[in-house]
């Protein structure tokens, strides 16, 4: 499996996020970004609970409407 690296977009818990620290050695050693209608979101996350996006192509409803 390929590396995820800091400012990569992958999906944590059915929405888009983007990867902004990774710490090693931590049980939630990856931090996200997401932006809201009601303003930013911050997470920390495991390997195993957030997951690469697969494909750009297929349309994928997580993102607030403008």
């Amino acid at each position: 499996m390929r590396t995820i690296r800091s400012g990569e977009e992958v999906m944590y818990r059915g929405k888009r996020w983007v990867v902004s620290r990774i710490e090693a050695g931590k049980a939630s050693s990856y931090r996200l970004l997401r932006t809201e209608d009601d303003g930013p979101r911050i997470a920390w996350a495991g390997p195993a609970e957030i997951n690469r996006i697969d494909t750009y192509v297929k349309p994928v409803y997580d993102t607030a409407s403008a």
